[in-house]
């Protein structure tokens, strides 16, 4: 079987297709849900200490450890516009809290920046995985 492509320097062990395709849904889901669940958990934290600085903190570190996964996985193009799609969305988030609540934005534009997370890295995947020889 072939070896399975090696997304920008990733450890990816060679399991032949069929193994490599669940290594890598392994791999793309956790960052798809770190990635929402970073912005549920900064909103939370800010709400619940009244802190906005402390759920910054917060955004910050989900943020970094995305941003170095997907730099890993899936190369640093990717990594880059899946933070600058994931800030656009954050940023939106703030206004569409006055119109429909704070909770109820938080949560639609958490679910949006994981699909945008999972999207752009499954289709990584997808394009590495139909180069000939792969």
């Amino acid at each position: 079987m072939p070896k399975p492509p090696n997304f920008a320097g990733s450890r990816t062990p060679d399991l032949g297709r069929a193994s490599s395709d669940a290594y890598v849904v392994a791999i793309i889901d956790p960052i798809a849900a770190t990635t929402a669940l970073t912005l549920v958990l900064g909103f939370a934290v800010a709400s619940l200490s009244g802190s906005r600085a402390l759920g910054g903190v917060v955004l910050v570190l989900g943020g970094a450890l995305c941003a170095w996964w997907m730099t890993r996985e899936f190369g640093a193009l990717r990594a880059g516009v899946t933070l600058v799609a994931v800030f656009v969305l954050f940023v939106v988030s703030h206004p569409l809290g006055h119109v429909i609540g704070a909770w109820p934005s938080v949560l639609l534009v958490a679910a949006l920046a994981g699909g945008v997370a999972y999207a752009l890295a499954a289709d990584s995947w997808e394009t590495f995985r139909s180069r000939p020889g792969s």
